[in-house]
C-alpha cells in the first residue's frame, strides 16, 4: 500500500577515534521523526472495522522508520 503523503526529518552524528595504533573505535547515532500526513486505508479482512469506512492513519509513525538508531564498532 502507498500512503498519500508523509513527513520525515532527522539528525545523524558519527564519531571516530584512534586511541592507539591498530585500534579504531566508532559510534553512530541517528534520530528520525516520521509521520503520515495523508493516509487512509481499509482492511478487507475486517469490513465492519470503522463502520466500513477507511481508517484515517494521519499522524501515525511510518513503518520500518525507527525513531532512533545506534551503531558502535
Amino acid at each position: 500500500r502507498s500512503a498519500g503523503k508523509a513527513k520525515l526529518y532527522g539528525l545523524e552524528a558519527s564519531v571516530v577515534a584512534v586511541p592507539v595504533d591498530d585500534l579504531k573505535l566508532n559510534a553512530d547515532v541517528g534520530l528520525l521523526h516520521s509521520e503520515y500526513v495523508v493516509f487512509a486505508a481499509s482492511d478487507p479482512t475486517r469490513p465492519t472495522l470503522n463502520g466500513g469506512l477507511p481508517l484515517d492513519l494521519k499522524g501515525n509513525r511510518l513503518t520500518q522508520a525507527p525513531p532512533y538508531t545506534i551503531n558502535v564498532g
